[in-house]
């Protein structure tokens, strides 16, 4: 296989040069990696050695009891190359080939997943799968949009089900930031106008009571709100903690949300303090309050 030719170009970080040498390289059937990087006395990265994404010595250790077992890709490829930092123009660019040579044949594009990754990782493509996610669509279901959309080949597919599976849990990162899922959930129902909420924390900012219900069954609880049923499900959630979930009934004799609310227990307080949502609820909506 040839070594990787990129004309001189220079580049603001390593990750982008290693890019630039990737989309030359899958061509020919491999993919490149950053195995190791050097400091400069100043301690600024001003080198990396860049190798085959096979290259390595595999892993035989043997793993403890109940740890997948996973085979290994590295086979100790021998290709090496460096990039290097210009200290006058800050660029990066390859600077020299130690070992051009592989020990391996070239293979499809869809094997690397150092190159399967720069397909996921498009804004484009990421914008698309949050859009997907945003719709409730399964992962199935946005492989299948992905690969329609981008006409990606059945046979040699750049993308699956695990870099779904990784995109959604990158994009579930993003969202939370350094909050839990109940605070990321409470902010998010407070800035959304078409939310009635309540919520009461506790002395560290936690939630402890998350009270809250949308506009359409706000309509639904002022015209059929004489008669509310309340169960309350345990830990059988995300958020790990006791949800309690309020329907009514409708003239037809047809059941419908009313509300929820995640609690920090099933205690006599714990109720007290929905019962007492429930009022203002009512009081916003100018009701009288349930009959049962």
């Amino acid at each position: 296989m040839p070594p990787p030719t990129i004309d001189g170009a220079e580049f603001d970080t390593p990750e982008e040069l290693v890019k630039a040498i990737n989309t030359t390289t899958k061509q020919h059937g491999y993919a490149v990696k950053i195995r190791s990087s050097k400091l400069s006395r100043f301690g600024i990265k001003n080198k990396v050695v860049i190798s085959c994404s096979r290259g390595g010595k595999p892993d035989h250790r043997s793993k403890p009891t109940g740890v997948r077992n996973a085979k290994s890709r590295l086979i100790n490829c021998p290709f090496l190359c460096h990039g290097e930092l210009d200290s006058a123009t800050r660029k990066w660019s390859l600077t020299d080939i130690i070992k051009e040579n592989h020990n391996h044949e070239g293979a499809l594009e869809a094997s690397h997943p150092g190159l399967r990754k720069y397909f996921i990782n498009r804004p484009e493509v990421m914008a698309d799968i949050r859009a997907q996610a945003s719709s409730l669509q399964k992962p199935d279901q946005i492989l299948t949009f992905l690969t329609q959309k981008y006409e990606l080949s059945p046979e040699s597919p750049i993308v699956g089900h695990k870099d779904i599976y990784n995109a959604l849990q990158k994009i579930r990162e993003e969202t939370l930031g350094n909050r839990t899922a109940i605070q990321a959930l409470n902010v998010a129902l407070h800035n959304d106008d078409d939310w009635f909420c309540r919520q009461k924390l506790d002395r560290k900012e936690r939630v402890e009571h998350l009270f809250f219900i949308n506009t359409a069954s706000k309509e639904m609880i002022k015209a059929y709100g004489e008669l509310l049923i309340l169960d309350c499900t345990y830990k059988t959630n995300r958020y790990r903690m006791p949800l309690a979930i309020m329907t009514g009934v409708t003239g037809l004799n047809t059941s419908f949300y009313a509300g929820m609310c995640f609690m920090k227990g099933e205690d006599l307080e714990d109720y007290e303090w929905l019962i007492q949502a429930i009022k203002e609820l009512y009081q916003e909506l100018d009701i009288p309050l349930p009959l049962v």
